[in-house]
């Protein structure tokens, strides 16, 4: 019955495909939509929801919403290329809502059928213990756990408020003090969707000084202090003329957030609280600090300035730039710590942005919406990757305000890389992973959990720099390629440079995760990593097939070996990619079938600052199927 729906589908998208423009950046979505008996769910509502980043909430989503007909029936309008969540659901009513499961991974051209499975609960969230806030106002931002994050924010009345309608297993719920035009966050929490009545501790009212200074011990004056919780950071000031700022926040322990202060310089450091500090020794400390106050010695930075143009030098005014950096700290001359962020920010009318980070290091992908797609030569558009990939490694320019590094969108080549499994089968939701080579100002794919997807057809198209050595890690299940290539210049006449990867065998470790008790330790994350070892992997793909190098005759990619020991270090790091593990603490991590001199293990709690507590493993590129891991800590 189901290939046989599916089936119709096809045939009705095939019809409705050659009716649309070959220009629009658009496609259909259709499927049908059903009760629990079969019967049409007519006038039923589907969603289908896009990010160009999937955890980037602060970057603008594409919500497309379209009406069942009376034949069960839908089609929607959505972008090619990028994969949406898609549910279905009724009219809401005060005690709850009919809705399907969510069908994650759909794509143009990919028929679904959604169900009506089960009911929404309506819920309110309740606030305890706000007499520790005496008159603050508070708002919750909700973050509903699917593949594209779907994000609400509420604001609190009388310590009550109406959670939205969740569809995803489970939700992210964010509490925030209001203070003017500023969010400083407090706690945050899980939510399962079976979960009624949940309810939400307000943290007690701590109120902490934050120290800034460079390592010359100069006080940072006016630098802007952010908080770092999950994928965003939060501004919540500015250092006064002793480097310093004081905050009322709630007790951060275990709730992952991280405080980082920016300089006017493009510095970036951490604060670890005085504690800790004091137990380093060799730091003198101002007097009358507390132990829950905060210290930052940090190196100075870079503030690089670029300009953003399309294809025929008109400026990308309000274009989204994904920033990702390290933020240190070296609160003696014998320490250093680190913290991962980034965060998205807009270029301005004349599409300028100033991007702060390290003197060697500033890390940046431009997002396009929608808007954007017609700034690109016409062959390069259909079903694009929003995100293209470390521009600033082709820019003109210095970066200084007088000569910014100028990113011009032709310096750039498309690629369409295809993965198949075995009998050169497509294989959808290949999650895909880039870095550069060879440059100072290398970039990974977005940091956080975000990947480029296959779509149904194996396929993936991406705005990468022309004639850059590039990384790719490939995952799919227990698959893990990785390889290197390097494109031409790109050419506007031509559609994208193509190449076909066949996904190796599966292989990796699967193991599990136990405490010092002997209990399964769930929710935790694993991930590979040489450590300090300075040696690559054994990498060899001398049987690749290859294509040349073509100028002048389209676009065209060729896969390579770097011969450099750095780039094949930045291409072993493409191994570390964290897994989960399950309630019984069993992991699965995909490895490359080549060898690695020196495997660390590292683990970690899910929203953890830093993973810790390592364990070593010789890995010859076979598969290890019964590890036993038992932690440390």
């Amino acid at each position: 019955m189901r290939t046989g729906i599916a089936s119709a589908l096809a045939a009705c998208l095939s019809l409705l495909q050659a009716q649309e423009s070959s220009a629009t950046g658009r496609g259909l979505a259709v499927g049908e939509v059903r009760l629990a008996d079969g019967r049409p769910w007519v006038g039923a509502e589907v969603v289908l929801l896009a990010r160009p980043l999937g955890r980037a909430t602060e970057v603008d989503a594409d919500r497309v919403v379209a009406t069942v007909d009376e034949r069960g029936r839908f089609r929607a309008p959505i972008l090619r290329g990028r994969p949406y969540s898609a549910w279905a659901w009724g009219p809401a009513t005060a005690t709850g809502r009919p809705a399907s499961a969510v069908c994650e991974q759909v794509f143009v051209q990919q028929p679904i059928v959604l169900r009506h499975e089960r009911d929404l609960p309506a819920r309110d969230l309740v606030l305890d213990h706000l007499d520790r806030w005496p008159e603050a106002k508070f708002q919750l931002r909700v973050i509903d756990e699917l593949d594209n994050l779907d994000v609400h924010t509420l604001e609190v009345q009388d310590g009550r408020v109406r959670l939205p309608w969740l569809v995803g297993p489970q939700a992210t719920v964010e509490l925030f003090v209001v203070d003017g035009t500023n969010l400083h966050p407090l706690q945050r929490t899980m939510v399962a969707s079976s979960q009624l009545g949940p309810r939400l501790v307000v943290p007690e009212r701590v109120r902490v000084t934050c120290f800034a200074r460079s390592t010359d011990e100069t006080p940072l004056v006016g630098a802007r202090i952010h908080r770092h919780l999950g994928q965003t950071m939060h501004f919540v000031g500015i250092t006064d003329a002793a480097g310093t700022l004081t905050l009322d926040t709630g007790n951060d322990e275990g709730i992952g957030i991280q405080t980082l202060v920016e300089g006017s310089d493009g510095r970036m450091g951490v604060f670890l609280s005085i504690a800790d500090v004091r137990r380093m020794g060799q730091v003198e400390l101002p007097a009358g600090v507390e132990p829950r106050d905060l210290w930052c010695r940090v190196d100075p930075g870079r503030m690089l300035h670029a300009r953003f143009v399309t294809a025929d030098g008109t400026p990308l005014a309000g274009a989204d730039i994904v920033q990702s950096g390290m933020a240190t700290n070296s609160p003696t001359p014998a320490s250093r710590s680190y913290h991962g962020w980034h965060r998205t920010r807009r270029t301005d009318a004349t599409g300028t942005i100033a991007l702060p980070g390290r003197t060697d290091h500033v890390g940046a992908n431009l997002l396009l919406r929608e808007r954007d797609l017609p700034a690109l030569p016409a062959p390069w558009r259909p079903g694009l990757c929003p995100v293209v990939f470390a521009p600033l490694s082709v820019a003109t320019g210095t970066g200084t305000p007088e000569d910014p590094m100028v990113v011009d969108l032709k310096r750039m080549c498309p690629i369409e890389l295809t993965f198949t499994g075995p009998g050169a089968t497509p294989v959808a939701s290949v999650d895909v992973i880039l870095c550069t080579l060879g440059t100072t100002l290398a970039s990974y794919w977005p940091a956080g959990h975000d990947r480029a997807r296959s779509d149904e057809r194996g396929r993936v198209r991406i705005l990468v720099p022309a004639g850059q050595p590039i990384g790719i890690a490939a995952t799919h299940g227990m698959s893990l390629l990785i390889r290197a290539f390097v494109t031409t210049p790109g050419d506007p006449t031509a559609g994208p440079a193509t190449a076909t990867f066949a996904l190796p065998a599966p292989t990796g470790i699967r193991g599990r995760l136990l405490g010092k008790d002997g209990q399964p330790m769930a929710d935790r994350m694993v991930y590979a990593s040489l450590g300090t070892s300075n040696h690559p992997a054994l990498w060899n793909w001398l049987d690749e097939p290859e294509s040349k190098l073509a100028r002048g005759s389209g676009n065209t990619l060729r896969v390579l070996l770097p011969e450099d020991e750095s780039s094949q270090r930045i291409l072993t790091s493409l191994i570390g990619i964290p897994v989960p593990t399950d309630a019984n603490g069993c992991f699965a991590l995909p490895l490359p079938p080549v060898a690695v001199p020196r495997l660390l293990l590292f683990q970690g709690e899910r929203d953890a600052r830093s993973l810790f507590d390592k364990f070593e493993v010789t890995w010859r590129g076979e598969a290890i199927d019964d590890l036993e891991w038992t932690v440390r800590f």
